[in-house]
């Protein structure tokens, strides 16, 4: 019963990850329609939230579409997140990195950019 058009909705959650003994919070906002991301934004956050200060390293892949709204929701996100991480990944499209830029740029120098996963794996777990 699933019609020709049907897309399965892509879905989020905040998984853990171990690299080389260190655990990486993985952020996956893979796919997700601009409500979709807004969501699962405010769900990453609530478990960002429940970590020990400054004990998180975490992943985000970022290739959604992004629109006003959901810039504005992570970058709020992002800002409240800070106490609670150590180092941040992001491998993202071109167009999300200059968000990211923006945070790094107002005191996120926690928040790194890469362009392959291997490459922001590797940077998580040195030091």
């Amino acid at each position: 019963m699933e019609p020709a058009d049907f897309k399965q909705a892509a879905m989020f959650k905040p998984t853990y990850r171990y690299h080389q003994g260190m655990r990486i919070l993985v952020l996956d906002y893979s796919d997700l329609a601009p409500s979709e991301l807004v969501r699962a934004i405010g769900e990453a956050g609530a478990v960002i939230a429940a970590a020990a200060p400054g004990s998180l390293r975490v992943l985000t892949l970022m290739n959604s579409g992004m629109t006003k709204e959901t810039a504005e929701t992570l970058r709020k996100q992002v800002a409240m997140n800070a106490p609670f991480v150590h180092k941040s990944a992001v491998v993202a499209s071109n167009f999300w990195n200059v968000v990211y830029v923006g945070f790094q740029t107002h005191g996120r120098g926690d928040i790194m950019l890469f362009d392959e996963e291997s490459e922001a794996l590797a940077w998580l777990v040195s030091g």
